[in-house]
């Protein structure tokens, strides 16, 4: 993302109008899927969606250009842009059981973004870090602390790679036009992962004192 954010900054766009332009991607992929029912067009559309997505913050520290209020345009965006990709996905395929996945998987993403800006909240409120407190160190270092130093480092790396939700794993969505059961394995494995990561969250709200 890096190159391509210089390139955007020679143009002199802000960190903002970039996350706009990756919301207006979705809007095109999405439409290029129910409308014109062009998987390429949704492929392109899309791939640009998430390189924005990844630019937008990038872009920020580069350009010293970070938000002054509280509210985060680019988190706002990525729950339109994901809620927008599950409805046109859904009317794509318009099977009822994908219909069903796809509410499911949406809802514990959602669940799990609420639980963990609470999270997030409390972690300024006591001065120390949500993502990386030891709650979580306690789930997944607990089982890794078992391991020979070697294995420790790339089991939390693959943890952190494939049980994490970010800009990457979005990127896979990629693939969901060009077949129902590819769709159906990428929707429950976003699922599982938001549900994990849902269940950690709220290990670590109930470890915490009020």
């Amino acid at each position: 993302a890096y190159p391509f954010s210089l390139i955007l900054n020679k143009l002199n766009l802000n960190p903002n109008q970039v996350t706009v332009a990756s919301l207006v991607f979705t809007i095109l992929a999405c439409t290029s899927l129910i409308y014109l029912t062009a998987p390429l067009l949704f492929t392109l559309f899309w791939g640009l969606a998430i390189l924005f997505d990844f630019c937008d913050g990038t872009l920020a520290r580069m350009t010293g250009k970070m938000r002054k209020s509280a509210f985060r345009i680019d988190h706002f965006t990525d729950l339109i842009k994901l809620f927008l990709l599950f409805v046109s996905v859904g009317f794509y395929f318009n099977q009822t059981y994908l219909w069903v996945l796809l509410i499911t998987a949406l809802f514990c993403y959602l669940l799990f973004g609420i639980l963990q800006q609470e999270l997030d909240n409390y972690s300024k409120s006591h001065k120390f870090s949500s993502r990386g407190s030891p709650s979580r160190k306690s789930i997944v270092g607990s089982f890794a602390a078992n391991l020979p130093s070697f294995l420790e480092k790339i089991f939390i790396s693959m943890f952190s790679i494939f049980f994490t939700i970010n800009g990457h794993t979005l990127l896979v969505f990629i693939f969901l036009p060009y077949s129902l059961s590819l769709t159906f394995t990428l929707l429950v494995y976003f699922g599982l992962v938001s549900l994990l990561n849902l269940c950690i969250v709220i290990y670590k709200l109930k470890n915490l004192p009020r």
